[in-house]
């Protein structure tokens, strides 16, 4: 490159200015735009390879032939330090007997071209992506701080827009994946939609496989373990059950949605939780749900608990109340891929607690008929 060289302005009394490098006295360079002429090889073409540069110097024409020519500036690579440029020919440029590499380059944002010093260029792409990919759908949580973005369509152009951080209290459904270029490096992505109604791209290094579940406590007391043992503390299970059924069933037909219908294998799994949980037993609900089969369309599980109050419609309404606070669970109650239930309360240690079991419709393929 031109700035590299110690040559000095033919035609002229002027001399370069000079530096300090180091402790030693090196020439400063002198512009491309001077008027000095030039020498260069015949281009000669070269594998396509991908660059980004970081730098904030200038792409440039040959203006005359290769045994006289003259730079003329045309590009400043400032302006496009989030693009990828790719070289496709190649030419050696002569400034007193010392040989400098060019690369001619095209940007992948605007097709831009010109001859750039190979030295203000580093390899790998930079803001490229390739197109999303059907993944597996699993879930995932927050791992680390980051965002959810949406992304524009042009793969060779990638621009991220409105982010929006990730929530520790929503679950992630990753259902595409694409990896991401920068600076050199990959980073996949994901493409999840989450129970808190966010949707978009995020780095996978965000996320951890997971289920949200809110945190449920269970304070230890003296009190009676078996209900209706204290008649001031009255407990029908199947009362409140459906009272609470029935109110998230009212929500999702005022949000367009289907309502939640009881499917026996999900209750069962509601009543098999029910007694684990008493027992503060350590198998998990996504283990429960494989061993008895329904690992395909189980979706997920929300528990709460509260207190006693004065009826069971009170109690089904404090535990509504509950499951209202917690902005995910309500959403994942609500969400509408969630079409089965399976739901039951008990009592322990003075308090009630309900278990709901979801699951999604069933995909039945069709018996091919010969």
């Amino acid at each position: 490159m031109l700035e590299k060289s110690s040559v000095l302005k033919f035609g002229t009394t002027a001399l370069a200015a000079v530096v300090m490098v180091g402790g030693s006295i090196a020439a400063q360079p002198i512009s491309a735009q001077a008027a000095t002429y030039y020498h260069r090889t015949k281009t000669a073409k070269v594998s396509k390879a991908a660059y980004y540069s970081t730098s904030s110097a200038k792409t440039y024409k040959f203006v005359g032939t290769t045994k006289k020519f003259k730079f003329k500036s045309n590009h400043n690579l400032a302006n496009y330090k989030k693009t990828t440029w790719t070289r496709s020919s190649k030419t050696y440029v002569t400034k007193h007997g010392k040989k400098y590499l060019y690369y001619y380059v095209t940007n992948s944002k605007n097709g831009a071209k010109g001859w750039v010093w190979h030295k203000y260029l580093k390899a790998g792409r930079n803001y490229q992506m390739t197109a999303a990919k059907k993944m597996t759908a699993t879930n995932y949580v927050q791992a680390k701080s980051g965002k959810v973005y949406q992304l524009n369509t042009d793969l060779n152009n990638a621009v991220f827009s409105k982010g929006v951080k990730l929530s520790k209290t929503a679950t992630y459904e990753a259902t595409q994946q694409r990896s991401f270029y920068k600076k050199g490096k990959t980073y996949k992505y994901y493409y999840v939609t989450g129970t808190n109604g966010t949707e978009g791209w995020v780095w996978s290094n965000y996320l951890k496989a997971g289920t949200y579940t809110a945190p449920t406590d269970k304070p230890a007391t003296t009190e009676p373990t078996e209900p209706n043992t204290d008649t001031t503390k009255p407990y029908d299970g199947t009362v409140v059950v459906k009272a609470v059924t029935q109110t998230i069933n009212e929500t999702r037909k005022a949000n367009g949605e289907a309502e939640l219908t009881n499917d026996a294998t999900l209750q069962h799994m509601a009543e098999t939780r029910a007694l684990q949980l008493k027992a503060d037993s350590k198998v998990t609900v996504n283990d429960l749900a494989k061993s008895i089969g329904i690992g395909d369309y189980f979706t997920g599980e929300v528990t709460t608990n509260g207190g006693f109050v004065a009826s069971d419609d009170a109690n089904a309404s404090l535990l509504t109340d509950n499951l209202r606070r917690s902005s995910a669970d309500w959403a994942t109650l609500t969400d509408k891929t969630n079409t089965k239930v399976g739901i039951t309360a008990y009592k322990q240690a003075g308090n009630l607690y309900l278990v709901i079991e979801l699951g999604k419709d069933q995909v039945v393929t069709p018996a091919v008929t010969k």
